[in-house]
């Protein structure tokens, strides 16, 4: 087994992500069409199907996958499938009509990247942490008083969230929420390079 692996077995997944330091936040990424596969397999529609209408099936899919999820460490199992097996990921838990299910998710800076979802046979879990689900669209100063998220406001996580095809996510301490995801550096960097024409024409005279 790699040091990578006896290094992460040694961590909690509360330790790994720092979870317990509140200015430490994570932005979860997904692609909704990178999930195409894994989703129509999940609810047994052809492609076809699923292309007309990928974020409403999207969008279902992951109301439910929040109601009772996980932040964890798993364990890929040997499939015929995939020979990433004998691995160990960073990977969000949830469910679907009652059978728990997992993302994937890679590292890159602050940001968390999910590509697919795989069923519970095909992974085993070494360490977890459970989230709260909120929805993402309160007022800061209504927050204290939120709830987390019921089957009568899941109409709150709609089509509204995409910035294009791609729908972000905000875990904050045990908190996972909707959100409007935001790159401070490259923000900074655009208005570097932005020309500004009243300051920049004072600076050629």
């Amino acid at each position: 087994m790699s040091n990578k692996k006896k290094n992460l077995k040694q961590l909690s997944i509360h330790e790994y992500l720092d979870l317990g330091n509140h200015a430490k936040k994570w932005f979860l990424e997904f692609e909704v069409g990178d999930f195409g596969a894994s989703i129509t397999k999940l609810l047994e529609l052809p492609q076809k199907i699923y292309d007309t209408r990928r974020k409403t099936f999207f969008l279902a899919f992951i109301s439910s996958f929040f109601q009772r999820c996980e932040v964890s460490f798993i364990l890929r199992k040997p499939n015929l499938f995939d020979s990433n097996f004998d691995r160990i990921d960073l990977a969000l838990l949830g469910y679907w009509e009652k059978r728990q299910y997992a993302i994937p998710l890679w590292i890159m800076n602050d940001l968390l990247l999910g590509f697919e979802v795989i069923s519970n046979e095909y992974f085993e879990i070494l360490d977890s942490e459970p989230l709260t689900w909120f929805h993402g669209i309160l007022s800061a100063k209504n927050q204290k008083n939120s709830s987390p998220i019921t089957e009568a406001n899941l109409v709150m996580l709609s089509d509204d969230f995409f910035q294009g095809q791609k729908i972000y996510f905000k875990l904050e301490g045990s908190t996972i929420n909707v959100s409007r995801y935001f790159n401070e550096l490259e923000f900074f960097d655009r208005i570097a390079r932005a020309k500004i024409p009243e300051i920049d024409e004072l600076d050629e005279t």
